[in-house]
Parts: structure tokens; sequence; C-alpha cells
């Protein structure tokens, strides 16, 4: 397993969103965001999000290595900070209920 360090300018929007900005770190380009809606059941989060890979020694084939390979480990890491999100946020309500 390896660790990544990135440098991120971090926008927060109150009740609307939270951005990313990726500034420096192993992708030339990366953006988040995270919208929060209300709804009857409680707050809605949907995430979107772009990253761009430049491989210096194969220029034009980053687009592929995005695609095949960060893209997913990506997504695998973003769900699962999704799942503990959802976890902490289902605790806190619970015990906000008692």
């Amino acid at each position: 397993r390896k660790l990544y360090k990135t440098l991120e300018e971090v926008n927060l929007y109150p009740e609307k969103r939270i951005t990313f900005l990726h500034l420096n770190g192993p992708l030339h380009y990366a953006s988040e965001e995270f919208r929060l809606e209300e709804s009857l059941e409680g707050t809605h989060i949907t995430y979107s999000g772009q990253i761009e890979c430049r491989m210096p020694f194969l220029p034009g084939i980053g687009w592929l290595v995005a695609l095949l390979y960060v893209r997913p480990k990506w997504g695998s890491v973003v769900k699962h900070h999704m799942g503990l999100l959802k976890e902490a946020a289902e605790a806190r309500a619970l015990e906000a209920a008692v």
C-alpha cells in the first residue's frame, strides 16, 4: 500500500458544497466537489471529480493510465471514505436522538 501526499485548496460553501482543487502531488490535475442537499430523510451527498495524468516518459498516454489505473483506485478510496463518513454521521444522529 502506497501513501501519496497532496496539497489541495479547499473551499467551503456552507450548507451547499465543498470543493477541492489539487495543487501539488502525484496527479497533474484533480478537482472534486461534494454537493449537499437536504431531503426528508436527512442530507444527501453527491460526489463528482475530475483527474488528469501526465506521463513525462510516455507523452500522450496519461489519459489511458488515468482511465485504466488511477480512476479505479481513486474511486475506491473515495467510496471507502464516503462509507466512513456515512457511518460517523449515522452514529452521531443516533446519539443525538437519545
